[in-house]
């Protein structure tokens, strides 16, 4: 089934703006060459580059892409831990039957939207990321520290 919906779907889906005008005419010229402007003018993406192997590998160069890879590796590490393992912590740990340890995975994650919603409020009025970033990757280290000293 997912296959054939795939295939599907790419006879089906829009293609880029630029292309729009050939694919299903869901833009004419003069609609396509103004989202293509405005995609232009706010990020200067909308043209290919050729591909540079001198510019790609310097970027594989630069400390803030693996900064922000290992950033990335950490938080993931974190929450696939927590999603894939808190059904079993809840059934064999806790006591929880089958049924009712999945549905006690959803809470945290219901909790969390609403953190991360009125966090991104207040970083938008604030006009910073960074210190709600770090203020909750050290939340996240106290409560697991609090965690392993509960345990041991």
């Amino acid at each position: 089934m997912t296959c054939i919906l795939g295939i599907l779907s790419y006879l089906v889906i829009v293609d880029f703006p630029e292309q729009s005008p050939k694919s299903w005419n869901f833009l004419n010229e003069t609609e396509a060459a103004f989202v293509v402007a405005r995609i232009e003018h706010d990020r200067s993406d909308t043209f290919i580059e050729p591909f540079n192997l001198r510019a790609y590998m310097r970027n594989f160069g630069d400390s803030k892409v693996w900064a922000f890879a290992f950033l990335y590796m950490l938080t993931t590490t974190n929450s696939y831990s927590i999603a894939y393992f808190m059904p079993i912590i809840l059934e064999d740990g806790m006591g929880f039957g089958v049924a009712k340890a999945q549905c006690l995975t959803a809470p945290p994650y219901v909790a969390a939207a609403l953190v991360m919603y009125i966090q991104a409020i207040y970083a938008d009025k604030l006009r910073s990321r960074g210190p709600l970033v770090a203020g909750n990757a050290l939340l996240g280290i106290k409560s697991l520290m609090e965690l392993v000293l509960i345990n041991y």
